[in-house]
This record gives structure tokens, sequence and C-alpha cells, in this order.
């Protein structure tokens, strides 16, 4: 069976084309996480990627003051909406609380319980909010909404900008734990721990019970 020269010149050039984009993404690509921190080179990484994130920050702190009085806004108008002594017990089960926070305590146990505790409480909070109310609220958002009572002392800005790995990951449909932020994060070493560190330790726990399924088959 032959085939027509054009669509021949076709098929190569989007053979071509797609080879093209792929060599640009890998050449786009950012440097792969240093195998060894130890290695000189791997200091390097850091400093690059502490000034990023110092970057971000900035970003963030300008962009705050245009968005962040909305931005409470809703988290206000959200914790109103939410009022467990009100929610009939169908809606919010007691098994399905115990399930998640049980969960949790399996999968991080180094963390202390009440810290688990308090990010399954604000979860359930979300699962419990109208579809239409929790459509308002960005990946970001709903991570920020767990984990804002443990840190007090943190604008909701900067929670966001660590926030944003965990966000793009919920968007895709993956589960982001373990790796990327958290690959140099002893957890079990919970009380040596810096605020930032537990902040992306709190982050990923939140979005770890905001992507479990624990309705039954």
């Amino acid at each position: 069976m032959g085939y027509d020269k054009s669509e021949l010149q076709c098929w190569q050039d989007e053979t071509l084309g797609a080879q093209l984009e792929l060599l640009e993404a890998l050449m786009l690509m950012r440097s792969p996480y240093p195998w060894n921190p130890a290695e000189p080179q791997a200091q390097k990484y850091f400093e690059a990627l502490e000034m990023e994130l110092m970057a971000q920050e900035e970003a963030a702190s300008v962009l705050a003051e245009e968005y962040a009085p909305g931005w409470l806004e809703r988290l206000e108008k959200l914790s109103r909406l939410v009022n467990w002594d009100a929610v009939p017990s169908a809606m919010a089960p007691p098994s399905s609380r115990f399930a998640l926070q049980e969960s949790l305590r399996r999968k991080f146990g180094a963390v202390p319980l009440s810290w688990l505790d308090d990010i399954a409480r604000c979860a359930l909070e979300l699962w419990q909010l109208p579809d239409l109310e929790q459509a308002k609220l960005s990946a970001a958002e709903q991570l920020v909404y767990c984990v804002l009572p443990l840190f007090p002392n943190w604008a909701e800005e900067d929670l966001q900008v660590l926030a944003r790995p965990f966000a793009y990951a919920m968007r895709g449909g993956e589960l982001f734990i373990g790796g990327g932020a958290l690959a140099n994060i002893q957890v079990e070493n919970w009380q040596g721990l810096s605020e930032i560190e537990k902040a992306r330790v709190s982050l990923a726990i939140a979005h770890y019970a905001l992507n479990l399924d624990l309705n039954p088959e």
C-alpha cells in the first residue's frame, strides 16, 4: 500500500514539530533536585530556591493589597455558613469524622494529634459547604482555610505562596505528598521544625485530607 507524498510530508512535519516542542520543554526545565544535599553544588540550588521563594512572597504581598480584603470577607462568610451544632447528623456522620482523623493519624503520626484534628475539622467544614459556595474557593484558598487556625500570626497571602505546589496538584487530580516542597523536611522531628517547615507540612496534610474519599462504595 503506497502513501501520498503530501500525506507523508504532513506526517513528517507533525513529527518534527512534536520533537521540537519536547526538546524545548526539556531545555526549559528547572534543574533537578540535588540527589545529595551535602554536595557543594547543592548550596547554589538551595540559594536559588530561597531567592525564588522570596520573590514570590514579595509579589504575593503586592497582590494582597488588592485582593486580601475580599479573601478575608469570603473566609468570614464561609465560617458563618458552617455551624456544626446545627448540621444534621446525616450531613456530617461521625464515622466520616473519625475515619478522616484516623487516616491522618496513621499517615502523619509524628504530627501532634490536636494539629491533625484541627486540619480534619476544617477539611470536613469545606466538604459540608454547598457546591456553589465551595466552587467559589480556589484550591489554594481551600488549603489555606484548613491550616489558617494553626498559624494565627501568619498572613493569608504568605500561606497561599506556600500552598501553590499543592494547589497545582489538586487541580490536576494528583496527590502531592512526600516530595517537592517536603523533600528536605524530617517530619519525625516535629519540634525541631521551623515555622515555615511546619506550614509546608500542614499544607501537605490538608492536601491529603481534601483528596481523601471517605464515601462508602
